[in-house]
C-alpha cells in the first residue's frame, strides 16, 4: 500500500506500470524526435544511450517502483518526505543546468532537443534513477538493487560508446553520416 508514501513516490506507486513506462518513454525518447523534426527539419536520434539507454533507465525506475509498492514501513524522512523529494528534484534540475552550461556548445547555441534534454530529461531521469536506487537500498531489496546496478553499468557503457564514436553530438554525427537511427538506419 502507498498510504505511507508522499509526493512523487506516492504518484509512482499508485500509477500503473504501463502508464509510467509510456510517460517516461514519451518524454525521454518521443519528445526528442518531435523537437528534432521541428528544429532541424528531420527525424533523427543516433545515440545508443538516448534510445536503448532510456529504455533501460525506464526499466530501472520500474524496478524501484515495484520496491516502493511493496514497502511495509515508511521511508526515512531524508528520502520519503515531500520536502526531501522536492529538494532532491531541485538538485537534479541544477545538475541538468550544469550539463547544459558545460556541454559541447553554449546553451543558447543548442537546439531545442538538447535544451529539452538538459532541462527535463536529465533532471527527471536523474531524480527518478537516484531516488529509486536509494529506495531499493533502504528497503533492503538486494536482488532488485543488483538488477538496478547492472542496468546502470549498461547505461554508462552506452554513454561511453556514444562519446567515443561521436554520437553524443547528434547533430554533427547525423550531418556527417546521414544516419537517422541506430545501427546504420
Amino acid at each position: 500500500m502507498s498510504h505511507h508514501l508522499s509526493a512523487i513516490h506516492r504518484l509512482l506507486a499508485e500509477t500503473s506500470m504501463a502508464v509510467t513506462s509510456i510517460a517516461l518513454l514519451l518524454i525521454s525518447i518521443g519528445l526528442v524526435w518531435v523537437l528534432r523534426r521541428i528544429s532541424a527539419g528531420e527525424w533523427f536520434n543516433v545515440t545508443y544511450s538516448g534510445q536503448i539507454g532510456d529504455v533501460a533507465l525506464t526499466a530501472l525506475v520500474l524496478v524501484g517502483v515495484s520496491v516502493l509498492r511493496n514497502l511495509e514501513s515508511p521511508l526515512p524522512a531524508w528520502l520519503g518526505s515531500a520536502t526531501a523529494q522536492w529538494i532532491w528534484l531541485t538538485a537534479c534540475f541544477g545538475l541538468g543546468l550544469l550539463a547544459l552550461k558545460f556541454g559541447h556548445r553554449p546553451i543558447f547555441e543548442e537546439q531545442a532537443p538538447e535544451i529539452l534534454h538538459g532541462f527535463v530529461i536529465v533532471p527527471g531521469l536523474l531524480y527518478l534513477v537516484t531516488t529509486m536506487v536509494a529506495v531499493t537500498i533502504v528497503a533492503g531489496a538486494w536482488r532488485a538493487l543488483a538488477v538496478e546496478i547492472i542496468i546502470l553499468v549498461f547505461w554508462v557503457v552506452l554513454v561511453w560508446i556514444d562519446q567515443i564514436t561521436g554520437r553524443a553530438d547528434q547533430t554533427t554525427y547525423h550531418a556527417a553520416t546521414g544516419q537517422y537511427f541506430l545501427f546504420g538506419w
